[in-house]
């Protein structure tokens, strides 16, 4: 981010774009006072100049991100609205973005208790995530299987969340022996799983 500040100064698409993920990145680990001064300084640079849509879609995408990540769901929902009216009209909306967006919105509505409309959109994100290539999916697949899981858990449906929890794609050995996030967060579902079934020592090891 010096580094692009000192190259080519705040209004430029390079410096938007490393300020808006390394804002995201930010908040993922904790530091969330440092995202939203450099959240907030990009959205309000995109004010001053002329922006191609993807330097802007990326600024919106990493502020919208953290904004669901903070249960500010009323300040989402607009932002959310615009970006899935955007991607819906790129390539047909047969692209992974739509599908992280119909996500992020089953989450938002979810955090509003809106649980009927949740579902719709779940249900829609895993309709134009099956419309995809496998190429296309392999970005969307995981976050959507743990959001679905989410949802069967919190409606009380182990088998639901098994199902879905069936379709975290497989890693290689490698991988698998890395605690990546995704993987933890499956375990944990899997200890409410067990919880539901009643399964409790099972639940506590996992």
């Amino acid at each position: 981010l010096a580094l692009t500040l000192q190259r080519s100064g705040a209004l430029h698409v390079d410096t938007l774009y490393v300020q808006a993920w390394f804002g995201w990145f930010l908040h993922r680990s904790s530091r969330r006072d440092e995202a939203w001064s450099l959240l907030l300084a990009a959205d309000q640079a995109l004010t001053q100049a002329s922006f191609p849509p993807f330097t802007d879609n990326t600024v919106k995408a990493n502020l919208l991100y953290a904004l669901v990540a903070e249960g500010r769901f009323d300040e989402a929902e607009p932002l959310l609205d615009m970006m899935i009216v955007r991607f819906q009209k790129i390539a047909d909306g047969k692209n992974w973005l739509l599908v992280n967006f119909l996500r992020q919105q089953a989450l938002q509505r979810l955090g509003q208790g809106r649980v009927a409309q949740a579902e719709l959109s779940l249900a829609e994100a895993w309709r134009r995530h099956d419309e995809l290539t496998p190429e296309q999916r392999r970005s969307a697949t995981d976050a959507l299987a743990l959001t679905a899981a989410r949802f069967a858990v919190a409606r009380g449906d182990a088998d639901g969340a098994l199902r879905a929890l069936a379709r975290l794609q497989q890693r290689g050995a490698d991988e698998a022996a890395t605690p990546w996030p995704d993987a933890l967060a499956a375990r944990a579902l899997q200890a409410q799983v067990l919880l539901l079934q009643q399964r409790d020592g099972p639940a506590r090891a996992a």
